[in-house]
């Protein structure tokens, strides 16, 4: 019992030293990590744990259990951090690891067990989520629990174990709702497939109740707080409608065809896809082996089927699977090191060795595009994402390539005998490494923290001032610059509807100019964060009117396109330039064609220009504001 605790506890630890390592090292990044995080930290400074709200807004798609454990761990460091908002699912990831090393230690003893948890520790999207700021992880963790009290049930009958099995699934639906649902109810209904007496006994219906009746009594205190929830804002009904039937059935978020799970999953498994070869197969023959197979099978196949039925897919939706992959990966591994499939491991080991190379080359085709890219045109691209690479990388190659031979040279000579020490080390190797250094690089790309670091000084000395979002309203930007925004041109214009138009059609009609409008000024050639001549804004509301006439859209409706969005813009501008200092954030493109529209807007100052992630941004700032940030 000793020696098993240990080893419990060096795979917490192997565990809790790759996801902890550097976790606050780089931003939050768009779209979830920030918006969670800007939650929370809208509840500590209101004191309003009920009613969460973003941006002073209510915010209902998700419930607050995520939010709630953000806040509880950064509530003793005053402020939501990168690494407060990161830790719960950190958390939520040890209790997953936990309980998939519980319960594979009781179907297959402690040496699967062992590895059950390192495999799942080292999946790619697994240690991915396990650091990242979204509600699948804590779900994860809930649905284990669920699973593993489920087989203790089973196989003793404990009311405790019953017990177990609802908390964790009213905690599941506290943390997403609904989806908690999709995994349990497919287990007890495959696994008990023809054994009504035996589902009958498991209360599944009368539990589903009582999980419910925390999330119930949250949403009655939400509304007894804020009744104008259920007046004014989106109502509960047709919320869950739009996060549930809408997402998985009707498309209306990452509608994907049903093959992506074919090939999503072997990429986020990495390393321990490559073993699919082997362990597909050995589970096709131990698939009626016994109850501890047919647990297995129950909670892993008919969600992959629901899935992959849905419309709407994303990779996490079937991380609650993870655990059990890992088992499967981890009782088939044990087979395959047996001598007479020594070839096949030295065929899988050498394959997954390939990977380092593929990075190498790929690193070193960067530096030589750096060196003559300016002679060989094809090489240019890549020359234009090299410039963000240090020149460190080429030692980092280097060391790379140097470990993958030597570690090749020890995959023959031990006949890949240690193919799960293979794996699982070069990939805790790999990650570490991303985490020091990879992830903070793509911060330049990915980050909003350093373009709204102006704004955040402000906001920390307590500078009284006034912040809008023109065209684009972003958490990340709320969240680094420590400031709530007003949205700017984010409704529908007010013009006259002809009675023979829908309301969708006015939809899609303002929408379609605005994107010819953007795109007309796209390519004209002017810098938008330096100072525009006469001529450039002249040339600009030429370009603006000949894409709103070219749409060959009714000229009357055109015109009062024109005329209604030249007038918000010029109320924007009556509030830009009042005494009081005055920032907003706008897209470039968006830039080039409100110009044109609202030369008064001109005389504003370019604060900043940069590029965050895939937009480039301007701060703008009026004459008080310039002088608050330039005392």
């Amino acid at each position: 019992m000793q020696r098993q605790t240990l080893a419990l506890l060096g795979v917490l630890f192997l565990a809790a030293a790759l996801f902890l390592v550097n976790l606050g090292g780089y931003d939050l990044w768009p779209p979830d990590e920030p918006r969670f995080a800007q939650i929370a930290r809208e509840m500590l400074q209101s004191r309003d744990f009920i009613v969460p709200h973003i941006n002073n807004e209510v915010y209902s798609e998700k419930p607050p259990m995520l939010m709630w454990a953000i806040a509880a761990v950064s509530a003793p460091f005053g402020d939501v951090s990168e690494w407060t908002a990161r830790f719960p699912s950190v958390v939520s990831a040890l209790v997953t690891v936990l309980f998939t090393y519980l319960l594979a230690r009781r179907l297959y003893g402690p040496c699967v067990a062992v590895w059950s948890g390192l495999v799942l520790t080292t999946m790619a999207l697994f240690w991915w989520e396990a650091r990242s700021v979204r509600t699948d992880m804590m779900l994860t963790a809930c649905l284990t629990v669920c699973l593993y009290a489920f087989w203790r049930w089973h196989r003793e009958r404990s009311a405790g174990m019953l017990v177990l099995f609802y908390t964790a699934l009213a905690v599941a639906l506290l943390v997403k709702g609904p989806p908690a649902l999709v995994f349990t109810t497919l287990l007890v209904f495959a696994f008990y497939w023809g054994q009504k007496d035996e589902r009958i006994q498991f209360h599944y219906f009368i539990g589903l109740l009582v999980a419910a009746v925390p999330v119930v009594l949250w949403l009655g205190l939400k509304h007894l707080s804020a009744p104008a929830v259920a007046e004014g804002d989106v109502a509960v009904s047709d919320n869950l409608f739009r996060q549930t039937i809408g997402r998985f059935f009707l498309g209306v978020s990452h509608a994907q065809w049903p093959w992506y799970y074919f090939i999503n999953l072997p990429i986020n498994w990495l390393p321990w896809s490559l073993l699919l070869p082997w362990t597909l197969p050995w589970v096709w023959k131990k698939r009626h082996e016994d109850d501890r197979m047919r647990l297995l099978l129950a909670w892993m196949v008919p969600a992959f089927i629901f899935f992959t039925i849905c419309i709407g897919k994303r990779p996490v939706y079937l991380i609650p699977i993870y655990p059990v992959a890992a088992i499967l990966f981890a009782r088939s591994a044990q087979e395959l090191l047996e001598r007479p499939h020594e070839r096949l491991r030295r065929i899988l080991a050498l394959g997954w060795l390939q990977i380092p190379n593929v990075i190498v080359l790929a690193l070193f085709s960067v530096m030589i595009s750096l060196e003559y890219g300016d002679r060989f045109r094809f090489l240019s691209p890549i020359a234009q994402f090299g410039e963000h690479l240090p020149r460190t990388y080429v030692t980092f190659c280097a060391v790379l390539m140097l470990a993958t031979v030597l570690l090749t040279i020890w995959t023959i000579v031990e006949s890949a005998r240690n193919i799960r020490s293979l794996f699982a080390g070069s990939f805790f190797l790999f990650a570490v490494a991303s985490a020091l250094w990879g992830l903070p690089l793509l911060d330049e790309h990915k980050g909003a923290k350093d373009f709204c670091a102006p704004l955040r000084q402000l906001s920390e000395k307590q500078v009284d001032y006034r912040l809008y979002s023109v065209g684009v309203s972003r958490e990340e930007y709320i969240f680094y610059s420590k400031h709530v925004h007003v949205p700017v041109l984010m409704d529908l214009l007010p013009i006259p509807q002809q009675p023979s138009m829908k309301p969708m059609d006015m939809v899609k009609l303002q929408r379609t100019l605005r994107k010819r409008i953007a795109k007309a000024v796209e390519s004209h050639p002017i810098d938008a964060g330096a100072a525009l001549t006469d001529q450039d804004l002249l040339a600009l509301r030429a370009v603006v009117h000949e894409a709103v006439v070219d749409a060959k859209i009714d000229p009357v409706l055109t015109s009062e396109f024109e005329k209604a969005l030249a007038d918000a813009l010029n109320a924007f501008a009556d509030t830009m330039l009042e005494p009081s200092p005055a920032f907003f954030f706008v897209q470039e493109e968006d830039w080039r064609w409100i110009l044109p529209l609202c030369p008064r807007l001109h005389a504003l100052t370019v604060l900043k220009y940069a590029r965050v992630g895939s937009r480039k941004m301007l701060i703008v700032a009026n004459d008080a504001g310039d002088r608050a940030m330039n005392p």
